[in-house]
C-alpha cells in the first residue's frame, strides 16, 4: 500500500477536501507504526489525548483506576459476599457490590475531567473494509460543510488498515467534541449523524479515558464508555426509524434522478388496486356490458311478431359507393323487377334464419348498391 506523508486535513491545506479523500482511503493504507489513523479537522482544535499524559490529571485518574480494581478483585475473593443477594437477611450480592464501586470511581472520574478541564472526547462506529472509505468520505464533507459543521463536532480520525492482517478487522471512526459530559451537545451529534446519514453511532468515550486504558477487558470491569444512544432518548426502535427513513429519501431522490436521465418524468407511480377495487371494476364492467347487451337484444325484438319473423326494419343510410361516384337519387330509382326480385329472395331468406337487425340492414344495402350498379352498366 502507499505510503502518505501527510494524513491530516484542515481548511489551510493545499487540496481539497475532496481530492484528500480521494487519495487518502482508510482501506487501501496500510500502519507501518507511523500512520495509523487518518484525520479531518473544521477547525483550531486539539483532542486532549495527546495533552494529558505525564499531568497531575493523569496521575490522579491512575489512582481512581487502580483503586477500583482492587476493590473489585477484593469483592470477588470474599467468600463472605454472596453471589446472589438475600433481601430476608439483608446480604448484597457481589455483583452489586462490585456495580456500586465501579459507579463510584466513574463519578470521581468524571469530576477529575471536569475540574482539569480534560473533558473531550468522541463518538465512536465501527466499519469494514469494504464500507469505511464511503463512511469517513461523508461525515467528513458533513464536518467540514454539512450537517455535522453545526454541531459541537470539531475533529474526525479512521483508523487505517493494521501491519498484519486481521480477521474480521473493523476500522473505528472517532468524531470528537470538547466535552462529552455535555448531555446535549451528544445527543445533537447522535441525532445529526442518524437523520442526514442514515448511520448508527455506538457509544461516546472520554479522552481521559482512553489514555488510563479503560477499556471493555480492564480488570476493574468498569464500563469503558460515558454514553450509549438509549441514554440520551434514542433506543434501537428510534434509532431504526431515524435512519430508514433517511436511506428511504436516498432511495426515492435516485429514482427520481434515474426518471430525469431518461426523459420520464419523476412523478410516482400510482398504488396498484387493492383487491376490492379490482373485484369493484370487474363488476362494473361486466354490469355495462350485460345492459348493452340488453338494449339491443331489446332494439331487435320490439320489430319481431309472434311467430318470431322480424318486421320491416328502418333502412340506415348506406355508405357512399366506393366503386363509382355521382349516381344520382333518380338512377338509383329505376331498377328492373328482375333487380326487385332478387332482392326481395335475398330478405325473404334471411327472414327465415331471423338475424339481428343490423345484419338485415347490411343485406338490404347490399342488394341496393348491387342493383344500382347493374342498371348504371
Amino acid at each position: 500500500m502507499d505510503t502518505i506523508p501527510d494524513l491530516r486535513w484542515t481548511k489551510d491545506s493545499s487540496e481539497t477536501l475532496d481530492e484528500f479523500l480521494a487519495q487518502k482511503k482508510p482501506s487501501m493504507i496500510q500502519d507501518d507504526g507511523t500512520k495509523p489513523w487518518i484525520w479531518v479537522q473544521k477547525e483550531e482544535f486539539q483532542a486532549k489525548a495527546d495533552e494529558i499524559k505525564n499531568t497531575e490529571t493523569l496521575q490522579a485518574g491512575m489512582d481512581i483506576v487502580d483503586a477500583v480494581t482492587e476493590k473489585v478483585k477484593e469483592i470477588e475473593a470474599d467468600p463472605a459476599i454472596p453471589v446472589r443477594a438475600n433481601k430476608s437477611k439483608g446480604t448484597r450480592s457481589k455483583k452489586d457490590l462490585r456495580e456500586e464501586a465501579q459507579a463510584e470511581a466513574a463519578s470521581q472520574l468524571k469530576a477529575l475531567a471536569l475540574s482539569s478541564g480534560d473533558t473531550c472526547g468522541k463518538w465512536l462506529l465501527f466499519r469494514d473494509g469494504s464500507r469505511v472509505d464511503a463512511t469517513f468520505a461523508a461525515l467528513a464533507k458533513s464536518l467540514v460543510d454539512g450537517p455535522l459543521s453545526r454541531t459541537e463536532c470539531r475533529l474526525m480520525k479512521v483508523a487505517t488498515c493494521p501491519r498484519f492482517d486481521e480477521e474480521h478487522y473493523q476500522h473505528v471512526i472517532c468524531l470528537y467534541y470538547p466535552n462529552v459530559y455535555d448531555k446535549k451537545a451528544s445527543e445533537e451529534i447522535l441525532r445529526t449523524v442518524a437523520e442526514n446519514h442514515g448511520i448508527e453511532l455506538s457509544s461516546v468515550k472520554s479522552d481521559l479515558y482512553t489514555i488510563l486504558g479503560l477499556d471493555s477487558k480492564h480488570e476493574s470491569k468498569m464500563r469503558s464508555t460515558i454514553w450509549q444512544p438509549k441514554e440520551l432518548g434514542l433506543d434501537k426502535e428510534g434509532m431504526k426509524k431515524l435512519t430508514e427513513a433517511y436511506w428511504s429519501n436516498v432511495k426515492e431522490n435516485a429514482a427520481s434522478a434515474d426518471d430525469s436521465a431518461d426523459g420520464t418524468t419523476s412523478k410516482r407511480k400510482a398504488p396498484a388496486p387493492t383487491e376490492e377495487e379490482t373485484n369493484a371494476q370487474e363488476a362494473k364492467v361486466k354490469k355495462a356490458k350485460a345492459k348493452r347487451a340488453k338494449k339491443e337484444f331489446d332494439d331487435d325484438s320490439s320489430s319481431d311478431d309472434n311467430d318470431g319473423k322480424p318486421k320491416e326494419v328502418t333502412k340506415k343510410s348506406a355508405p357512399a359507393p366506393t366503386k363509382k361516384t355521382g349516381v344520382s337519387s333518380s338512377a338509383s330509382a329505376k331498377k328492373t323487377k328482375k333487380d326487385e326480385s332478387s332482392a326481395e329472395e335475398e330478405e325473404e331468406k334471411v327472414e327465415k334464419k331471423a338475424p339481428a337487425s343490423k345484419e338485415v340492414v347490411k343485406l338490404k344495402q347490399k342488394a341496393e348498391l348491387s342493383g344500382s350498379e347493374t342498371e348504371e352498366e
